[in-house]
């Protein structure tokens, strides 16, 4: 009977755990690690890292959120700890005897004195004491162990400075990301060089000390980007190496990752994206191209993001305002496009896209196969080998209604 009950209570206690939002069969506890520096002044880091000292592999998921306390003074304070990397996967998968970590942003007080404690809420009595110098800021760990590469525990290693000349470069890390896919690729057709930038911007300051009233209003507020992306057809085999045509196209979006945060299944996930988009190819007269849309896009995402997975996206979109210059582009265009990829998070995968013109015969086919190079050289490359082939109608706004097909190869810096 004892058995009984003790099985229960542990189940109840499994189930109650707020960092098990998915059921994991190992009994691990999360710990803090000796900290990191953050660059921002009134922002520490810190490692919760993750053991699995099973036979077994473990899926842990590492919330964007966690709950904790920081103590200055003796006194206790209820705080919340993010993921600095808000954008990775949360669940993450531990191979048997070894360890997973994410680094958290730890809000520091104004006045912090001496020193200050930090605390999982799940763990209260493991804690991370930051000791803070008024001329040279320091944080020192001398509770948490330190987990090497290898998965063992070693003793604290020793203080670690927190840097604060770094604003400006953790202001453009916490607030830019890249977005559409980045390469540069070579053919033989003409024009013969096809290269991509892409980013987003998060616009709203959602720093945990100091928020705008917006976001302390509406957490939400903060997945509003504005993204830009930059397609350019480079024709440098003939004379003087002309830009064929060049696509600028900003928009303005509202992005919300891992809709249902792995609540129907450990192998589903969805995201969805929703904004507006203007594209144009900054010519005028006979040249001019241009057209604005309004789109939504949902992303169902099957299997394990961190292993072998199949993603897809269909984009929905709909023309505002006129067209006279070129009023048959949502012929070539159409209304639908359709994105997918399947392979390894780490390995190769094959990307399509796909565009449905209102014509049936109009439509278009993009195919990456896409491969990391630092998997054959010890990790020294960090771009991906791109080999990309296009046929159909509208690879540049120039030329929307000429068909076209062009294999092309390079290397892709975000895919």
């Amino acid at each position: 009977m004892w058995k009984t009950w003790v099985h229960r209570a542990g189940l109840a206690l499994l189930l109650l755990n707020p960092l098990r939002e998915l059921a994991v069969s190992a009994p691990v506890q999360p710990l803090l690690q000796a900290p990191i520096p953050s660059g921002v002044v009134g922002l520490a880091q810190v490692w919760v890292v993750v053991l699995n000292p099973t036979e077994e592999p473990l899926n842990y998921p590492f919330l964007a959120e966690l709950p904790g306390s920081l103590v200055v003074g003796g006194v206790a304070r209820d705080i919340t700890l993010r993921r600095v990397e808000a954008t990775s996967p949360l669940k993450v998968r531990i191979a048997p005897g070894t360890f997973a970590r994410q680094a958290y942003h730890v809000p520091l007080p104004t006045h912090p004195g001496e020193s200050v404690e930090v605390a999982l809420a799940d763990a209260p009595q493991q804690r991370v004491t930051l000791r803070m110098n008024q001329a040279s800021p320091e944080l020192t760990d001398k509770t948490s162990p330190v987990v090497t590469e290898s998965g063992r525990v070693t003793p604290p290693s020793g203080p670690k400075t927190l840097k604060t000349d770094f604003i400006a470069l953790e202001f453009f890390r916490e607030h830019f990301f890249p977005h559409e896919p980045m390469y540069f690729l070579m053919g033989w057709e003409n024009p013969n060089v096809k290269f991509q930038l892409s980013f987003k911007y998060r616009m709203l300051n959602g720093d945990q000390e100091r928020p705008g009233w917006l976001v302390r209003k509406v957490p939400a507020l903060t997945n509003l980007y504005l993204g830009y992306t930059q397609t350019s057809l480079w024709d440098i085999s003939a004379p003087s190496s002309p830009f064929y045509d060049t696509s600028y196209k900003p928009e303005f979006f509202y992005q919300w990752q891992r809709v249902n945060r792995h609540r129907w299944a450990d192998w589903f996930t969805m995201d969805i994206q929703g904004g507006f988009q203007h594209a144009s190819n900054g010519q005028d007269g006979d040249e001019s191209r241009s057209m604005n849309v309004a789109y939504l896009m949902p992303t169902f995402y099957l299997g394990n993001t961190d292993q072998f997975y199949f993603r897809l996206a269909p984009r929905i979109y709909g023309y505002i305002g006129g067209m006279d210059e070129n009023p048959d582009l949502a012929d070539y265009y159409g209304h639908v496009q359709l994105r997918a990829m399947l392979g390894w998070a780490d390995g190769v995968q094959l990307s399509v896209i796909g565009t449905i013109g209102n014509e049936f015969d109009h439509g278009s086919a993009q195919l990456d196969l896409t491969y990391p190079l630092f998997r054959l050289n010890g990790r020294n490359l960090a771009v991906y080998l791109d080999l990309q082939y296009f046929t159909g109608y509208g690879e540049s706004l120039l030329d929307y209604d000429e068909y076209t097909s062009a294999f092309r190869a390079g290397f892709s810096l975000w895919r």
